[in-house]
């Protein structure tokens, strides 16, 4: 659990004359979270988390370190990520577009600080699994008609775009014996020998048909920041359905 202060068993208390004012909202606060310090406003503090609003209201006392700092019991990378959604209130999405994964870990942990500082919307965002909403998937296909030797020239515009194969075909004809043992020492074909089936060889013939694919990455930026207005709609249909 963490904790903010060096005495757990500390009561809110009324103001007094040695308790230090936070009235003004751009007044600068550092936090020592678990040994890595963090300079920031109060403002940024309280205005989405009412953990912090409760506690820089003055009705508590801050208890303060040796250097002035508060100290925080945190994990200081996931307050990290949540500290960088107080300031901006943009949901901190981790994404590996190489990959195509979440990192369901950070999810999970930040979700716990989210709770323990009571910041509601990063809560809703996380808990409702919200941030795959902020992905958006596209699959494009595109038949190219070609053969092989597509492998070796310029196919498409698009750096991102792979050649697949899709389908083989293999078709057979009788050709003249002696068409098919010129071929194999000079790579070329000659006409067809008028023989009935039977009369000749067999000659195949494989046919590949190529397709382009490529997958395009999107963001949905309405479900990336607490004021985007997917976002939004979403919490106000949870409100009032």
């Amino acid at each position: 659990m963490a904790s903010v202060t060096s005495d757990p068993a500390a009561q809110p208390t009324g103001p007094s004359d040695s308790q230090q004012s936070y009235s003004f909202s751009t007044e600068q606060v550092v936090l020592d979270v678990g040994g890595r310090k963090f300079t920031t406003t109060v403002g940024t503090l309280v205005d989405r988390s009412d953990f912090f609003a409760a506690m820089f209201s003055g009705r508590w006392t801050v208890h303060k370190q040796v250097d002035g700092s508060v100290f925080v019991d945190a994990d200081p990378a996931i307050f990290a990520s949540l500290l960088g959604y107080l300031r901006r209130g943009v949901f901190p999405l981790s994404f590996d577009k190489k990959t195509g994964e979440h990192d369901i870990s950070l999810y999970v942990n930040l979700l716990a600080e989210a709770r323990y500082f009571q910041v509601r919307m990063l809560e809703a965002w996380l808990d409702d699994e919200l941030y795959l909403k902020c992905v958006d998937h596209t699959s494009y296909w595109r038949r190219i008609q070609g053969d092989k030797s597509l492998k070796e020239r310029s196919w498409s515009s698009s750096p991102g775009a792979e050649l697949v194969k899709e389908e083989t075909t293999v078709t057979h004809s009788w050709v003249c014996p002696e068409t098919l043992r010129r071929s194999a020492h000079q790579n070329e074909r000659h006409g067809h020998c008028n023989l009935t089936p039977g009369q000749g060889a067999l000659d195949r013939q494989e046919g590949t048909q190529w397709v382009e694919y490529e997958k395009k990455i999107s963001f949905t930026k309405g479900w990336c920041t607490d004021d985007g207005w997917v976002f939004n709609r979403a919490l106000n249909c949870i409100a009032w359905c």
